[in-house]
């Protein structure tokens, strides 16, 4: 995301970052630009007297601080003067992402002019909500590290997640994947543990795909299995997807791999950003959303009183825009596309 953020409006520097209250510790979780060497320069002169943060706890939610060569607050905190002064950074955007009594966290944008920030202030407040939830789930899964990876991930999101070793055989999985398994009746287990898919058109080529990432390489590398999208009995269209997991560290005994499940979005799904990427007319667009939201091009011609035989055509359109030629390439490509994490 601040990789994201420093292409496209052309900036110098990003960093994320949570500061103890109490000044003992700082943790970068991400950061792009800032010379290494001033990443170990902080010290107790302004650990948890951070007048930065402070300028900016002090502004309202959609307010970001800027020009620190022109606050004198800022200008004269060692906070500034050590660390974006040496690196020729005298205008930045940053915003509170937390704030609470044992720690605080923001996101920094850094730049040598004041022009970039005037797009980036209106993408930021919609971004920060979700870079919020983001940390915050970080946060959790840190506390609850003592009890493997595996198992904080579990028991602190929703998405429906199964746990399996090495032969494939389930390890662990949390209630969203049982209830869904149950509604959906999508994944069943066979004598041995090992999940198998109750959709006899797709039932190959899940098989196939658990093969292939059970013997995919390990977490760590860009290398990361496709989906595979698959249609259940009441006609929803539901993405799986083989993680990786590390084979070293504090990972749950026997854990070779997660199986996340992305079930259909609840009404159509936001196709804006997938149509802009492709060149799609609003019709080819409307067209795909309505499949990718596990929908019939007749239910559409009801709605829209229009011929099945025109959306045909808008489908085809769009096919040939993304290179596809099926329908399940095209909602493949679509539900990959509404993931928080890249694929």
């Amino acid at each position: 995301m601040l990789k994201h953020l420093v292409e496209c409006f052309d900036l110098i520097a990003a960093d994320i970052v949570t500061e103890d209250r109490w000044g003992s510790s700082i943790e970068t979780h991400a950061t792009i630009g800032f010379d290494p060497v001033f990443q170990n320069n902080y010290d107790d002169e302004y650990l948890g007297n951070n007048p930065w943060f402070k300028a900016l706890t002090a502004l309202s939610d959609k307010s970001f601080h800027h020009v620190e060569g022109q606050c004198p607050e800022i200008n004269s905190s060692s906070y500034y003067n050590e660390w974006a002064r040496p690196q020729g950074l005298n205008h930045s955007l940053g915003a509170v992402l937390e704030h609470n009594q044992t720690r605080q966290s923001w996101i920094g944008l850094a730049g040598s002019s004041d022009r970039q920030f005037e797009e980036i202030q209106a993408y930021l407040n919609k971004l920060l909500p979700h870079v919020r939830r983001v940390l915050n789930t970080k946060h959790r899964l840190s506390k609850s590290a003592r009890n493997g990876c595996a198992t904080a991930v579990l028991n602190n999101l929703s998405l429906p997640l199964i746990i399996l070793d090495a032969a494939g055989r389930k390890v662990l999985a949390n209630d969203e994947a049982n209830l869904l398994f149950k509604d959906a009746n999508l994944i069943g287990y066979g004598h041995n543990g090992v999940p198998h898919l109750r959709v006899p058109s797709a039932e190959q080529q899940f098989s196939q795909a658990l093969s292939l990432a059970l013997q995919g390489s390990p977490c760590g590398r860009d290398e990361i299995s496709p989906p595979l999208v698959v249609m259940s009995a009441k006609g929803d269209h539901y993405s799986l997807h083989f993680v990786q997991l590390p084979t070293e560290g504090s990972c749950q005994e026997n854990a070779k791999l997660a199986l996340a499940i992305v079930p259909p979005e609840q009404g159509p799904v936001d196709t804006s950003a997938f149509a802009k990427s492709y060149g799609l007319t609003k019709s080819e667009s409307r067209v795909a959303a309505w499949l990718a939201s596990g929908r019939t091009l007749t239910d559409l011609a009801d709605q829209d009183n229009v011929s099945v035989s025109t959306l045909r055509w808008h489908l085809k359109n769009a096919e040939s825009k993304t290179g596809t030629t099926r329908i399940e390439q095209l909602v493949s490509m679509i539900l990959r596309a509404q993931l928080p994490f890249s694929v």
